[in-house]
């Protein structure tokens, strides 16, 4: 697992550095987006079948590549904040547009991932922050925290919320103390690189994951299950590698946020703009996205999820690259929408 891992920020990191590359001229770079919107559009439209059709068709026909439900709401975490600020540069009728980001949403809930949802969620309101004042910003925020509280309240008062809301946890409520735990003996070094699995099986039983459900069902979340990730990149990190690697890994989040923030605040309003402003929503969305799953920026991530996640960290500094030349949008290219 720890060697899969590498290879893969092996590969985000090359992609990094291409995308860097080839996008210095920016027709590539529109085409690029053109060509993730319709692939997007593809993959929301036999998600969706799959999950509609009887008989699982679509399923059928893809057989074991098909993605897990994670997996493929994470695409459309990482890039409905994205989409969002751009629609009004994407070809085609604002309407027809419009559809297909609510095709995306559609296909999102149809993974059946809350985890998905939430981060949708969180980067189209960061998204909304980013693209008013300040204080309208802050306004936004209390009024939806207000809003969360004032319905997680009303909701305890609710027959089966406690249990509505265990379920929707599969177990992470019983996973993250043996993590807490697991740093507490081993802060320094950790449990090792790829021994998580191995380690919370030695600390749990399988009568741990037995679990009656807010309809009544019992069923078993069998620990060997959880593929080496204890559902939070953060605590998988710092459970097999220590303190210094979540202090390491923290840091390079902490960079690029404090690096794009810099670039999206110097660039006057327009395409530029809006590009970073999509990315850092998406982002947000996706750093959410990797508190309650190991993925998809990194860990369990597949290649898919690796190189969607290096294109929305490459942009912004693809476009503090074209600020720091100069670089200008030739009048051709703004008629030539993306």
């Amino acid at each position: 697992l720890s060697a899969m891992e590498m290879f893969r920020y092996g590969i985000m990191i090359g992609v990094l550095f291409a995308f860097m590359q080839l996008s210095v001229d920016e027709r590539c770079l529109r085409k690029a987006i053109r060509a993730l919107w319709v692939a997007l559009i593809v993959y929301a439209c036999l998600l969706i079948a799959k999950n509609t059709l009887s008989g699982n068709k679509v399923g059928a026909i893809l057989g074991m590549s098909w993605h897990s439900d994670a997996e493929s709401g994470s695409y459309y975490a990482a890039f409905i904040p994205f989409f969002l600020s751009l629609i009004r540069y994407i070809r085609g009728s604002f309407w027809i547009n419009c559809f297909w980001m609510a095709i995306f949403l559609l296909a999102t809930i149809l993974c059946h991932s809350a985890t998905a949802v939430l981060a949708v969620g969180v980067g189209t309101v960061a998204l909304l922050m980013l693209r008013v004042p300040r204080s309208s910003g802050r306004i936004i925020a209390l009024g939806l925290t207000a809003l969360a509280g004032a319905y997680i309240l009303g909701s305890i008062y609710v027959s089966g919320f406690n249990e509505r809301l265990v379920y929707q946890m599969s177990g992470r409520e019983r996973i993250w103390p043996v993590a807490v735990h697991a740093v507490k003996k081993h802060p320094v070094l950790g449990v090792g690189p790829g021994r998580w699995t191995q380690w919370f099986a030695s600390q749990s039983i399988r009568a741990d994951f037995i679990f009656d459900d807010f309809k009544g069902n019992v069923f078993i979340l069998d620990p060997a299950t959880l593929r080496g990730e204890a559902h939070n990149i953060f605590l998988t990190k710092v459970t097999e590698m220590g303190i210094p690697s979540l202090l390491f890994l923290l840091f390079i989040f902490g960079s690029w946020y404090r690096k794009v923030f810099a670039v999206y605040y110097s660039l006057p309003a327009g395409w530029h703009r809006d590009l970073v402003q999509g990315c850092l929503a998406s982002f947000i969305g996706l750093t959410v996205f990797g508190l309650f799953e190991n993925r998809p920026i990194i860990g369990m991530a597949r290649e898919g999820e690796i190189v969607f996640t290096a294109i929305i960290l490459a942009i912004p500094l693809v476009v503090d690259t074209w600020q720091k030349a100069g670089t200008t949008i030739h009048p051709a290219i703004d008629r030539d929408r993306t």
